[in-house]
């Protein structure tokens, strides 16, 4: 599908890229068409020429570049758009597998004639932002797993993974201090660490220490 753009006239007819023209300045206006162009063309794959009226000093403008799969023709400074568009529907193998994005009641007529399809500036442009959008809101891979979860070979995969890594560990020997509690004192197990580590102090000598802060705490108030 071969898709013909009146550019100056999409441009101008759009408020969303009419604001970025300034005074003498349309480049930015343009730049900003053609990037969502190029977004666009990676979505539907048609191949588009964008045809833009020549600037005032043509010596600086090349009449056609390719950017990113997209024609980007500029008129020749004795020729217009509307001149260059018609010239390009007359010379295409199929008019009738081409749209003209377009307006311009002279361009619309003629290009009917030929066969092609007509979609208004306004129409396209928001059938080609539509697109873009949807495509934000598309999950990606990654999203997807986020959403579903790992698959089933990638859950298998990583259980293996956490067995090994289990085999690997060292584990500390434990104590269980119920039961070395209940045994007679004479039967209590060796161990590196104080029983009264994990038991903590006995009665006597909590309250020891008790008295014992209490009396420094009675001589600092005397004094």
């Amino acid at each position: 599908m071969l898709v013909v753009i009146d550019g100056y006239n999409l441009i101008f007819a759009v408020s969303d890229l009419e604001r970025y023209v300034s005074v003498d300045n349309i480049e930015n206006a343009r730049e900003k068409l053609i990037s969502l162009l190029v977004r666009f063309r990676k979505k539907k794959k048609y191949n588009f020429v964008l045809v833009f009226d020549s600037s005032q000093d043509c010596s600086y403008t090349p009449s056609k570049i390719e950017l990113s799969g997209i024609e980007i023709v500029y008129a020749k400074f004795s020729k217009d758009a509307d001149t260059e568009i018609k010239n390009i529907i007359a010379h295409t193998q199929n008019p009738k597998d081409t749209i003209v994005v377009t307006n311009d009641n002279d361009i619309i007529k003629y290009v009917q004639k030929k066969g092609s399809t007509v979609s208004g500036s306004v129409s396209f442009y928001k059938l080609m932002i539509n697109e873009l959008e949807c495509r934000k809101t598309e999950l990606t891979e990654d999203d997807k797993c986020k959403v579903q979860g790992a698959s089933g070979a990638d859950t298998e995969y990583w259980l293996e993974k956490f067995k090994e890594e289990e085999k690997d560990i060292v584990t500390e020997p434990h104590l269980d201090v119920k039961s070395e509690m209940d045994k007679p004192s004479d039967e209590l197990e060796e161990h590196d660490e104080p029983l009264s580590k994990f038991l903590g102090p006995s009665l006597d000598e909590t309250e020891y220490w008790v008295r014992f802060f209490s009396k420094g705490r009675k001589g600092k108030e005397k004094k």
